[in-house]
């Protein structure tokens, strides 16, 4: 209130008081702020007033919220606390906004002609649900682990490939930038940054098929009984198997070390082959070899290096 002094022909006037009535929002606010998909927002615009003002809450262009965002969950509550006068409402976040910077709320408050309206915005940041992302899941896995932090809206996967056995172990197949073991979803993308990797079963080796060539041979005898008992020339099937286990120019043995040792490795003799090229003056020689169960051979190199 105010009084106003004035002089009219050396004589004062001083005016009754003034009281200025003002109407405002006080604050207005988003619960939570950012939220996930799904998420109850519940809006509470705060006003002041002589007397109390009709509340609208609306997006920008339009006379309400936008159902396309925003759906309503509890209507629209006024409470009064003297000259202050409280509007709430829950809404839900329907869609994800954050591609267009979230959406702008309104809240209006109307004291109709004498007194006029007043306004005032924020802005809700709707995020992805990583609950709704898809992934592949690889039919080969023990399981896949679920990691959900529900308060960064961070989301990760990871597979879990079924334990090591004394006859297969599992391996990451493929494993690159595009399948991993681990896959992360977040909420500002909502989708998964690879997908999983599948198990890969890998079995222990427990033979090999060897095959050896003996060259260089200059006997004009025939070798066409080479590794039977008929053959006279230093081939018979047991003269084989030991040139087999040897370190001569078959190879075998250096390529199968357990075969020059004789340590985990038994050759199979049923269904050995030997073949006599007069041409070339070769002999090639064709072999099962078993390895013992004692042997760990789970890589190419582990075969050959098996002693």
């Amino acid at each position: 209130s105010s009084g106003i002094n004035a002089e009219y022909g050396g004589g004062a006037v001083q005016s009754a008081g003034m009281t200025l009535k003002l109407s405002e929002i006080s604050s207005f606010t988003a619960t939570p702020a950012d939220p996930i998909t799904g998420t109850n927002v519940v809006l509470s615009c705060v006003a002041t007033g002589e007397t109390a003002p009709t509340f609208t809450f609306y997006t920008e262009n339009r006379k309400i919220l936008d159902p396309t965002y925003f759906t309503t969950v509890t209507d629209k509550a006024v409470s009064t606390s003297g000259t202050t006068y409280t509007a709430t409402m829950t809404v839900k976040a329907e869609a994800p906004n954050i591609l267009r910077s979230g959406e702008t709320i309104y809240c209006m408050a109307n004291y109709g002609a004498a007194f006029g309206m007043v306004k005032d915005q924020t802005t809700v940041i709707t995020y992805y649900d990583c609950n709704d992302a898809t992934f592949r899941t690889p039919s080969s896995a023990k399981q896949i682990v679920k990691d959900d932090t529900t308060t960064t809206g961070t989301i990760t996967q990871t597979i879990q490939c079924p334990a090591d056995s004394s006859t297969a172990k599992y391996v990451l197949t493929p494993q690159n930038d595009y399948y991993k073991e681990t896959i992360t979803c977040t909420k500002e993308t909502g989708k998964y940054d690879a997908q999983l990797s599948s198990c890969g079963e890998v079995k222990k080796f427990t033979s090999s098929n060897v095959r050896g060539r003996i060259s260089g041979i200059t006997s004009s005898d025939d070798l066409w009984q080479a590794c039977t008992d008929s053959n006279t020339n230093g081939f018979t099937l047991a003269e084989v198997i030991t040139k087999l286990q040897g370190s001569d120019d078959c190879g075998a043995s250096a390529g199968i070390q357990c075969l020059g040792s004789s340590a985990g490795c038994t050759i199979k003799t049923d269904g050995i082959t030997c073949q006599w090229s007069e041409t070339n003056g070769w002999l090639t020689i064709g072999v099962l070899v078993e390895f013992d169960s004692s042997l760990s051979l789970w890589t190419i190199g582990e075969k050959k290096c098996a002693d």
